[in-house]
């Protein structure tokens, strides 16, 4: 993770783009977290997966959304649940994972973005997390000319909304 953020700052990552399916690549991920998912008893559950195609790193991308659905799970209670959807809006995809786990104080969401920061210090030994996936998170995004942001309630959940520009192609190539 430090690597790849290292990388980034001296802007060497080069993104290997085509056109792809961005759905295809989710309901993927979303595959392999629902081991993951499992073990805490969490539960995934694809809302809806529209065919969107934009033109994207799909190394990246998969990482990019192992690390929102790995925070979803990973800070929801045994029970609890992790939504995903992807959508065409306007000329954006537009990715949403949603947890029903511990959320985010407000005086948090403006830095959660920012490397090493964790909201609950104490939780650092225990769940061994870097404090950088959501960092990289965000450079995955911005590499790909898109937003994410956060909505967040303590005792409610965390929502994080991803856009990233459509592909004006038509055809995806597979990954």
């Amino acid at each position: 993770d430090l690597f790849t953020l290292s990388k980034s700052d001296e802007g060497i990552i080069a993104l290997d783009l085509k056109t792809i399916n961005l759905g295809s690549i989710i309901e993927e991920v979303c595959k392999h977290a629902e081991v993951l998912a499992a073990e805490r008893n969490v539960k995934i559950t694809v809302l809806a997966l529209e065919p969107v195609c934009i033109e994207g790193d799909a190394y990246r991308l998969r990482q990019l959304i192992w690390n929102l659905l790995h925070n979803g799970i990973k800070y929801s209670p045994a029970g609890g649940e992790v939504k995903v959807s992807l959508q065409n809006k306007d000329e954006s995809a537009c990715l949403t994972v949603e947890d029903n786990g511990i959320g985010i104080p407000a005086g948090d969401l403006p830095l959660i973005f920012n490397r090493f920061y964790r909201v609950d210090k104490a939780r650092t030994r225990d769940d061994r997390g870097t404090g950088l996936g959501l960092s990289i998170s965000k450079f995955i995004v911005e590499s790909h000319k898109g937003q994410i942001d956060v909505e967040s309630q303590v005792g409610v959940g965390s929502k994080f909304k991803v856009s990233i520009p459509r592909s004006g192609k038509a055809d995806p190539v597979e990954v």
